[in-house]
C-alpha cells in the first residue's frame, strides 16, 4: 500500500467516524526524511528523543485538504516503553514551545501521555522532548480527532460498485472496497450482519454501530486503536471474521454497560464474553474453524500445566494490559471456560439476564458485578474466578471440540 492509498484511507475513515460522532486512531505514517527527530541515549541506557509535531500536522493537513477540513487544535499522542518493550508508566514529556514556559506531564500506566496543541502554537515550531523510556512512539491521535461539521463527506459511507447497479448500504455498518472485490466486499457485508444479529440474539444488545472492514490487498499497516473499523487483508479475512465479533462484542459491552471503566478487573467479563461470542459464531457459522481455534487453546494451557501452574485467578486479569507472556493470554481461554460453565449450570437466558441488571447498578465494579451473577445464577462465581482449576479447563475444552 502506497502512502498516498494510506493517506486515502486515513481521511476517509476519519470523516466517517469523526460524522458519526466517533473516533479512530491511526499512527500516522511518513517518510522519515519529512520528519525532524533527534534521539541520545544517556549512560543509564535510557533514551531522550526530540519530535517537532508541526511536521506531523502539516502530514496531516495534506491528508485531509481535499476533504475540505482543516483542525484548530491537533491532537497529538506520546507513547514510551522500557526495555522489554512494555509500556511505561511516569516517562516525561516536555512540550517547549519558544518564548513560553514549558508543559510537563507525564505517561500514565499504558505508557501513553495525550496532548492537544492550537495552530497557533504549532506555528511557533515546539518541540516535544520524551525522556525516562528506552523507545517511543509520537504521532497524530485520531482518537481524540472530530472533524468539523462542514467536512465534505457524508458521515454514512455508501459504497457502490463500479457498473453502478448494485451498492453495499445499511446504515452504520459498511465494507469499503477496491475495483474487483465486490463479490467479496458482499461477502464479508453478510458476515457482519450475521455478527450483528449473533449479538444481539445471545446478549439481549443493540450491537453498537458504527462498524466496518475495509478490505486491502496486502496485510494493511493502519490499526484502530478505537476499534471501530477494521483494515483486513482479502486474503486474510475469511480467518478473521471471529476476532471481529470478539471486537464488537466488547465495544458494545464497553460502551452499554461501562465495564472497565471504573474496575479494569471486570476483564473476565469484557473480554470473557467476547471470547465466549467467537465460540458461539464458529460453533454456528465455522465448525472446522472453531475446531482449529479450540485446539490452539487447548494446546496453550497444556503447556502453561508442563510449567507448574495449578490454579489462575481471573479476578486479577486486568484490562489494559497487553498480554506478553502465554499466562497472561491463558485470561481468554480460561475466561470461556469459566462462563461456559456459567451458562451449563444457570438457567436458560442468563447472559441477557445478567446484563440488562449490569446496566442498571449505580456502581459498576467487580464487587457487585460477582455478587449480582451469584444470586442469578445461583453458582460461587468469586470462587469460579479466584481459583480456576487449570487442568479441569484443561480437559473441559479438549472434550468440547465438535
Amino acid at each position: 500500500m502506497s502512502e498516498t492509498e494510506i493517506q486515502c484511507y486515513l481521511a476517509l475513515v476519519t470523516v466517517f467516524l469523526a460524522g458519526c460522532g466517533l473516533t479512530l486512531s491511526l499512527p500516522f505514517r511518513k517518510k522519515s526524511g519529512d520528519i525532524r527527530h533527534t534521539s541520545k541515549i544517556l549512560p543509564d541506557s535510557s533514551k531522550i528523543e526530540e519530535f517537532y509535531p508541526k511536521d506531523l500536522s502539516a502530514a496531516m493537513d495534506s491528508a485531509l485538504a481535499p476533504l475540505g477540513a482543516k483542525m484548530q487544535k491537533i491532537p497529538f499522542l506520546a507513547v514510551a516503553y522500557n526495555k522489554s518493550k512494555k509500556p511505561l508508566q511516569e516517562a516525561k514529556v516536555t512540550i517547549k514551545v519558544p518564548g513560553k514556559a514549558d508543559t510537563i506531564i507525564y505517561t500514565g500506566k499504558d505508557g501513553k501521555a495525550n496532548f492537544f496543541l492550537d495552530r497557533d502554537i504549532l506555528s511557533l515550531d515546539p518541540v516535544c522532548v520524551l525522556e525516562g523510556g528506552a523507545s517511543y512512539e509520537f504521532r497524530i491521535d485520531f482518537t481524540t480527532l472530530r472533524l468539523p461539521k462542514e467536512s465534505k463527506l457524508s458521515c454514512i459511507p455508501k459504497i457502490i460498485s463500479v457498473e453502478g447497479k448494485e451498492k453495499i448500504e445499511e446504515e452504520n455498518i459498511a465494507v469499503y472496497f477496491q475495483k474487483g472485490q465486490e463479490e467479496k466486499a458482499k461477502e464479508v457485508f453478510d458476515f457482519l450482519k450475521k455478527e450483528e444479529c449473533l449479538i444481539e440474539e445471545k446478549l439481549g444488545l443493540q450491537a453498537e454501530t458504527p462498524w466496518g472492514i475495509i478490505l486491502t490487498d496486502e496485510t494493511p499497516p493502519l490499526s484502530s486503536s478505537q476499534r471501530r473499523l477494521w483494515p483486513v487483508s482479502i486474503e486474510e479475512i475469511e480467518k478473521q471474521y471471529y476476532m471481529i465479533i470478539h471486537e464488537w462484542t466488547e465495544v458494545t459491552l464497553l460502551s452499554q454497560c461501562e465495564f472497565y471503566e471504573n474496575d479494569p478487573t471486570t476483564r473476565w467479563i469484557g473480554d470473557g464474553i467476547a471470547t465466549l461470542m467467537q465460540y458461539f459464531f464458529l460453533e454456528r457459522f465455522s465448525r472446522n474453524e472453531l475446531r482449529e481455534v479450540n485446539q490452539r487453546k487447548v494446546d496453550l494451557i497444556r503447556r502453561c500445566i508442563d510449567r507448574g501452574l495449578k490454579t489462575y485467578d481471573l479476578g486479577k486479569w486486568k484490562a489494559g494490559i497487553i498480554p506478553t507472556t502465554e499466562d497472561e493470554r491463558l485470561g481468554y481461554t480460561l475466561s470461556l471456560y469459566v462462563w461456559l460453565k456459567i451458562i451449563e449450570h444457570s438457567k436458560e437466558g442468563i447472559l441477557i439476564q445478567f446484563l440488562e441488571e449490569a446496566k442498571k447498578l449505580k456502581e459498576v465494579n467487580n464487587k457487585n458485578l460477582i455478587r449480582l451473577l451469584t444470586n442469578l445464577s445461583g453458582l460461587n462465581i468469586e470462587k469460579m474466578l479466584k481459583k480456576v482449576n487449570v487442568e479441569e479447563a484443561y480437559n473441559y475444552l479438549k472434550n468440547l471440540n465438535p
